[in-house]
């Protein structure tokens, strides 16, 4: 879609507004103009007035941390989609509903996130950012998006360049027409402009290109040498990484499952997914009952499958026998609960014994999140885990699949 064609999008949502329509029917247009970009949108809990001038989030916590601005759905920003008739569902759900979009390779976006607008003109100027790309005025700062870049892969990428946040794979943003808690609509900005223009998201500029990538390269460990193969059908791949450990003269052979962001697991691979998912929960000493909802939710948001409690149950028991004599430095969650003070370390904790198996943002992510939720107390928002599994992915990709092309 061009840049003129996406104005006249937004000047019929604007005809319809003016002659008065509900909320819903507007995040609805909203929603499917930018599923139309090819851009996944992710239902986030809305605003509700329980008294004029005082607005509380939609999720029923009246002292909730981050009103109005997290996920609707299990999991997270990983539930972002690209179906109209999932965001409608929601809907029905939540009559107050606010939308995000997912930003990243999913939706080809790489947004740049200031949250204070005394900033916004210096930042402009530091990076040379032109009057024409697609910004949104948020409750206190502004939103540059522009195309997310087709030379990277995501991974490595920094939290943040000068004085802005910046929003690549596993990360959201709230989006026009969603609420803030200060009662301001998230509102699009450059709109005459980018009329004019061919290509609605503008190429980052190479200023800001180049201070992103300056924060976000790993250097390479001299140390090792690695050989990575590929293997097998559909989206997700069987790595086999064969190399020679510091200090060590024979080769030793790893293999991993890698899931790229956004993506499905095939066929082909689901078993190992399946055993590679308990396997790990089951070294962390987890619940069988969290490992049996761990298990059915992931093999639904990655293989579209259904696996039966009792099956999963027989595997699980069947791993314990075999991990009798397993010694190796692993956390024990055993007490189904994860307390305030130890819930960072304690998933990085989680992540590192998955990523010996499973490799993938998104996926890692994903079963994070689910831990979170089932044991955290309280749990941690979206973008705590999201940060967790990044820092985990971005370890590996940029260290044990350096020469790898995905």
């Amino acid at each position: 879609m061009t840049g003129r064609d996406f104005i006249k999008h937004i000047l019929a949502i604007h005809r319809e507004v003016k002659s008065g329509i509900t909320w819903r029917k507007l995040i609805m247009l909203y929603s499917k103009l930018y599923i139309d970009l090819g851009w996944y949108v992710l239902p986030c809990y809305g605003l509700v007035e329980l008294e004029p001038g005082r607005l509380v989030c939609s999720c029923g916590n009246p002292e909730c941390p981050s009103p109005g601005k997290h996920p609707r759905t299990l999991n997270g920003v990983y539930g972002a989609t690209n179906d109209i008739n999932v965001i409608a569902n929601y809907l029905e759900l939540d009559p107050f509903m606010n939308i995000a979009i997912a930003t990243g390779e999913r939706s080809g976006i790489l947004a740049i996130d200031i949250d204070n607008l005394d900033v916004v003109d210096r930042f402009k100027s530091q990076f040379e950012i032109p009057d024409d790309v697609l910004a949104q005025k948020t409750g206190k700062g502004k939103h540059y998006l522009f195309k997310y870049p087709e030379d990277w892969n995501g991974n490595g990428l920094p939290n943040r360049v000068g004085e802005a946040e910046v929003k690549g794979n596993g990360r959201y943003i709230m989006i026009c027409p969603a609420k803030h808690i200060k009662g301001v609509i998230y509102k699009l900005e450059n709109l005459e402009k980018i009329g004019k223009k061919e290509n609605l998201l503008a190429d980052l500029p190479p200023k800001l290109k180049e201070a992103i990538e300056k924060g976000g390269v790993k250097k390479n460990d001299a140390d090792y040498n690695y050989l990575v193969s590929f293997s097998g059908s559909g989206i997700s791949k069987i790595a086999k990484l064969t190399y020679v450990p510091k200090g060590k003269k024979n080769p030793v052979t790893e293999v991993r499952l890698f899931v790229p962001d956004g993506a499905k697991v095939s066929k082909n691979h689901a078993e190992f997914l399946y055993k590679c998912t308990i396997n790990a929960l089951v070294i962390c000493n987890i619940p069988e009952a969290v490992i049996v909802r761990v298990v059915k939710e992931v093999m639904k948001i990655f293989c579209d499958s259904e696996i039966l409690e009792q099956v999963i149950i027989k595997e699980v028991r069947r791993q314990k026998g075999n991990l009798i004599n397993y010694i190796g430095k692993t956390v024990d969650l055993s007490s189904g609960t994860i307390p305030e003070g130890s819930r960072n370390n304690t998933l990085f904790s989680i992540g590192c014994v998955l990523k010996e198996t499973l490799v993938g943002e998104h996926l890692i992510g994903a079963i994070l999140w689910i831990i979170n939720r089932e044991m955290c107390k309280p749990p941690l928002n979206a973008r705590e885990v999201s940060s967790i599994a990044r820092s985990i992915t971005n370890y590996v990709v940029n260290r044990v699949f350096r020469n790898a092309t995905f």
